[in-house]
């Protein structure tokens, strides 16, 4: 376990307000289900690369939604973390790429 970092993320994590910790609990809940699934995606750099280009594309119009992404094509939306991947399953993308899309605007903190 690495518990520097986890008790650096759990210092942060105090700070959230009531939505953002429900989403952080969602999202947790389904990367620890995730863990079991032998099926886990592996996102090549191409993958990678199409899902950046289309966030670029798409941030302000997605903005303060999390977004399922299959390569460059919108595999679902929500908004939380669990909404957007259960989204795309139903689509038929049940290892999409899943993200929260910021604005352009947002002042988004990084680092500790």
């Amino acid at each position: 376990m690495q518990t520097e970092t986890l008790n650096q993320i759990k210092q942060q994590i105090v700070l959230l307000d009531p939505e953002s910790k429900r989403d952080l609990a969602d999202f947790l809940h389904d990367t620890l289900e995730d863990n079991g699934n032998s099926s886990a995606a592996i996102f090549s750099d191409a993958d990678r690369h199409a899902q950046t280009e289309w966030l670029k594309t798409n941030r302000e119009k997605y903005a303060h939604k999390y977004v399922a992404l299959e390569g460059s094509e919108l595999a679902g939306v929500g908004a939380t973390f669990a909404e957007a991947k259960d989204a795309a399953a139903k689509n038929g993308f049940p290892n999409a790429f899943v993200t929260y899309v910021f604005s352009e605007t947002d002042e988004v903190f990084g680092g500790w």
